[in-house]
């Protein structure tokens, strides 16, 4: 039944699959990599990270953050479990692609290619889970 296969709520994910773009690293265009930190929020069908932000609150209304990718390249800390609706401080060594200025479907990055931006993580350097990526009104 299809619903079996769905994740519930708060339910361990499997470790990353390779990076859902077309040809992978290689054909992306990229700046030089470098150290970034912020918070990442992975949610079902979506994955952001906003540079810069301490606190999950520090998130809200940022409909210009960039999809956040960890590839089966990335070094992750071995421990390391994500879920979905989670929220995460990260820092981590890696990149970030150019903006798109309008993606179409398939035209951007990320699920259905319609983020404007996307990070890629080489290294994940420390990440916390700092709580429900749900926000209060």
């Amino acid at each position: 039944m299809l619903l079996q296969a769905l994740p519930l709520h708060g339910t361990v994910l499997p470790p990353p699959d390779p990076i859902p773009v077309r040809c992978g690293r290689a054909c992306v265009e990229k700046t030089p990599a470098r150290r970034i930190s912020g918070i990442w929020i992975n949610y079902f069908e979506g994955s952001v990270f906003i540079e810069g932000a301490q606190r999950i609150e520090d998130t809200r209304n940022r409909r210009d953050a960039p999809w956040f990718e960890i590839d089966d390249r990335t070094e992750v800390p071995r421990d390391f479990r994500r879920f979905y609706d989670r929220a995460y401080r990260v820092t981590l060594d890696g990149w970030r692609s150019p903006i798109v200025p309008k993606p179409d479907i398939g035209g951007g990055y990320g699920h259905m290619g319609y983020w404007h931006g996307q990070i890629l993580a080489d290294r994940i350097v420390s990440i916390e889970d700092v709580g429900s990526a749900d926000l209060p009104e």
